[in-house]
């Protein structure tokens, strides 16, 4: 039970929590086969003691609620080594339950419910064998297994009609408390801000970011797929922040390349932006709008999945009559960088145009810089050490030199910050945008035209933008490291995982909207329900089925029934039963105890009474045995003089029935 609901919880669990929970939950196991002796008290202080120290050094380091995880999965586990009452047993099945239920906040997959599912029955399995009666007990180890499992998924699948009638109608309540799990950038996505080396380390997670899927399942080109998140404009040296949510967009937009219409949804992210096509110019959502700066935002952090739609214009520029706030994009900290400003300086010296001072950008980079996921740390004066320096970096780092050069130039200019790329699964028709798809970018201001999108990464490696990331840096050893089970990247040297891989996420794509997004679709229809105009239909739908549910499982459960009988007793009445087909008068009377119907039994057929009395010592030994006491032993010895007796019945009532004949 420990070591199933621990599966769901591995990808958050150190690597010493594994090897700990495996070799614990091994030496359990032989303690129960009595292969090893239990562990010593002494032993089991030392233990704890060590893991606690662990469990406090993992904390500092773990993301969010993944220190959680591996508090329970230790805790359960030493817990499990220290177990030997029934009342032990009730804690690791309340500490299983509520590990289950945890695993839900970092997973919510179809395999991750159906990990799930396979607990409940784990559980409920264990809790049918603790309260069992020695008749499963004692079953051989085929046997003993298979009862329980039986019973317990008989109450599961009794449960299940209610579940579903619960899913369709009950309303989703909002959570009672919340907890923060901010995991930062290299989990959950982008930040608020941006600096050199940031958005690289997103190329180490292989995590989804959000999912896309388009109104014609036409998605645009590789290279048109910019996806915003955020306009940075604020500039300190080293760093660029987001821009304020600036007032909402009222800019013309050209008719005829606007209509590109898709439906998003956003993987939890902690952060409150959306992801939008370039160039957003409209969107659906209760409080969603579109920025002057073409970034929306929820009103709160994505904690959940959240589904919106959108239209935008498939371009590399949006038209703006005039620019709003232009000191804000020309701000530049008074000094620092000489270099860089040097050669700015000597651009501006020969009176270049805004398009000649980005060609000379433009072949600078075509020099001698490399694109690179690792790219050396930067200290001092930034700009200067990459320019002039390390020459190696990521889609930041070239953005940024890019933003800084044209505000020295005077043109106004600021970072974008969102996703390039996308990788469309057929059999679903969406598009799957991942974490190391993280992209920067920069927007400078052109008069009469409006913001202009420039990419300087296409001047370096213009491979990143025309063809897949996975399949540019599938070798690269800092590609999706952080990712332990990723498929992707071997799918350059086996190509039928990357089949395998899609097949998955589109099952899981249809899960998270059918199932996990049924919430809205849900909203709509209770409220269609609950108009005056459809309260019957309400009533016919959904309360008649309900009630009449209710009813029969009630009837279910209240009804005399033979089954739910004590074993023991359904023992008799099968004597009873054969007994009454060869003579009316042996049939058990209501209430007849076992020691009075076998007087009866005996005095008809005297060959019985040699055997009668064990069958009948044992009964009494286990129908009066102390609640305490173990029923094993002598349910053996029940069992064995109860088939016994019963072979003898069946033969001499044969040989009866054969000399009447």
């Amino acid at each position: 039970m420990v070591g199933v609901m621990s599966a769901p919880h591995i990808p958050q669990l150190p690597l010493w929590s594994i090897g700990f929970s495996v070799v614990m939950l091994a030496w359990s196991w032989l303690t129960l086969q009595g292969r090893v002796k239990p562990v010593s008290s002494i032993i089991k202080h030392l233990i704890m003691t060590v893991v606690i120290i662990a469990i406090l050094i993992s904390a500092v380091s773990a993301d969010g609620l993944a220190g959680l995880s591996t508090l329970l999965v230790a805790g359960s586990v030493l817990k499990l080594i220290e177990t030997k009452t029934r009342r032990d047993g009730w804690v690791l099945v309340l500490t299983s339950c509520f590990g289950t239920a945890v695993s839900f906040l970092f997973d919510q997959t179809m395999l991750s419910a159906i990990l799930g599912l396979i607990s409940l029955v784990v559980i409920f399995t264990t809790l049918v064998a603790m309260h069992s009666e020695g008749s499963v007990v004692k079953q051989p180890i085929g046997r003993r297994f298979f009862l329980p499992v039986k019973r317990s998924s008989a109450v599961l699948l009794q449960s299940l009609p209610m579940m579903i009638v619960l899913y369709l109608v009950f309303p989703r309540l909002g959570p009672l408390w919340n907890v923060e799990y901010k995991n930062g950038a290299a989990k959950t996505g982008l930040s608020d801000s941006i600096s050199p080396g940031q958005v690289g380390r997103l190329a180490r997670s292989d995590s989804v970011a959000f999912r896309v899927s388009f109104e014609d399942d036409h998605p645009p080109p590789r290279q048109d797929r910019y996806w915003r998140a955020m306009t940075l404009s604020r500039f300190d040296g080293e760093r660029w922040y987001m821009d304020d949510f600036l007032g909402d967009d009222n800019a013309s937009v050209d008719s005829a390349n606007s209509g590109s219409s898709y439906q998003v949804i956003a993987e939890p992210s902690a952060n409150p932006w959306l992801f939008l096509l370039d160039y957003p110019t409209e969107i659906q959502g209760d409080n969603l709008r579109i920025a002057s700066n073409k970034t929306t935002r929820s009103v709160k952090p994505l904690d959940n999945r959240f589904t919106y739609q959108a239209k935008s214009a498939v371009s590399d520029r949006f038209p703006q009559p005039e620019l709003k706030w232009p000191d804000r994009y020309t701000a530049l900290p008074a000094g620092g960088n000489p270099k860089t400003r040097a050669v700015v300086a000597r651009w501006r010296e020969q009176n270049l145009s805004d398009q000649a001072i980005i060609s000379q950008i433009h072949r600078l980079f075509n020099r001698a810089f490399t694109y690179t996921l690792s790219p050396p740390t930067l200290s001092g004066d930034q700009q200067d050490a990459f320019l002039f320096g390390s020459q190696a970096g990521f889609c930041e780092h070239f953005a940024s030199s890019t933003a800084y050069m044209l505000r020295l130039a005077g043109i106004p200019a600021r970072l974008v910050g969102g996703y390039q790329g996308g990788e469309w699964n057929a059999y679903e028709s969406y598009m799957l945008i991942r974490q190391f798809e993280a992209h920067a970018w920069v927007e400078y201001w052109q008069q009469g035209v409006g913001w202009v999108r420039l990419d300087p990464t296409a001047f370096v490696a213009p491979e990143r933008i025309e063809q897949s990331f996975d399949q540019v840096f599938a070798d690269d050893a800092n590609f999706a490291s952080d990712s332990r089970t990723s498929l992707i990247r071997w799918e350059k040297r086996w190509s039928w995982l990357g089949e395998i891989r899609l097949r998955y996420d589109a099952v899981n794509y249809r899960w998270h909207k059918w199932v996990l997004g049924y919430h809205d679709s849900q909203q709509s229809l209770l409220s269609d329900w609950l108009n005056s105009e459809n309260r019957l239909k309400f009533i016919a739908i959904v309360v008649v089925p309900i009630a009449l549910l209710l009813g029969v499982t009630l009837w279910w459960l209240l009804r005399k029934k033979e089954k739910y009988q004590a074993t023991r007793s359904r023992d008799i009445d099968k004597v009873s039963r054969l007994l009454y087909r060869k003579d009316k008068r042996l049939r058990r009377n209501k209430g007849e105890t076992l020691r009075g119907y076998l007087a009866r039994v005996t005095h008809r057929y005297p060959e019985l009474a040699s055997i009668a009395p064990a069958w009948l010592s044992a009964y009494e030994r286990l129908e009066y045995l102390p609640s305490m006491s173990t029923a094993s032993p002598i349910q053996k010895t029940y069992n064995s003089a109860y088939r016994h007796f019963y072979r003898g019945a069946k033969r001499l009532s044969s040989k009866r029935v054969d000399e009447s004949s």
